[in-house]
């Protein structure tokens, strides 16, 4: 799913894990590791992160940041990184929650113009506040299939599995149980990079 020629512009769109890779970048000492535009020459890459943000808050977007950021960069590519704080509450709704997702699609696509958009799978926790771990992980994995299953009939959106243990391997979460560690981190923005990769070949 690669572009003809358009400018690489992407935006990486989230909660708290695309907020905090942001600051990892903005202040990372070892340039070989992080950059900010994913090595693309020419390339604009802002990060939009939304600490504690579940899919309401990019639908409704109370204060305009979404609304600022696509048109201030007009982004041809959007990766969203959401989910892990919606279904950690006691009312969440799976259905209502994949449909918001579809929604969110739409509105970048048919309102802001965005060509593509690629929704990561949701990231585990080993600790939670509203719902028991094992439930968590349960429903995680039914939005991924029903997510998957949604998106696979059109051609302008998709869905990404990020891999190098992320899913997998508590090694990479902080003690909170939550939030990516610093080892975490650099497999999050590898597997972001493999994205832009795909729809902007070097």
């Amino acid at each position: 799913m690669a572009f003809n020629n358009p400018l690489p512009n992407v935006l990486v769109l989230g909660h708290s894990c695309v907020a905090r890779l942001w600051n990892d970048i903005r202040f990372n000492h070892d340039p070989s590791h992080l950059h900010h535009n994913f090595g693309l020459a020419q390339a604009t890459v802002p990060f939009l992160g939304f600490r504690g943000g579940v899919i309401q808050t990019l639908i409704e977007d109370v204060h305009d940041r979404l609304r600022q950021e696509i048109l201030q960069h007009s982004p041809s590519l959007v990766i969203l990184q959401i989910g892990g704080n919606d279904i950690d509450r006691p009312d969440f709704d799976i259905e209502g929650y994949v449909r918001d997702v579809l929604y969110l699609i739409d509105l970048l696509q048919h309102h802001y113009l965005v060509l593509s958009v690629v929704v990561c799978e949701i990231f585990p926790r080993c600790s939670t506040r509203h719902i028991p771990c094992h439930e968590y992980q349960e429903i995680k994995d039914r939005i991924t299939l029903d997510l998957n299953s949604e998106l696979s009939h059109t051609s302008n959106a998709c869905l990404w599995r990020h891999r190098e243990g992320l899913m997998t391997r508590d090694e990479y979460s902080l003690v909170d149980g939550v939030h990516l560690n610093q080892a975490g981190t650099r497999r999050f923005y590898r597997s972001l990079r493999g994205i832009v990769m795909q729809f902007f070949p070097l």
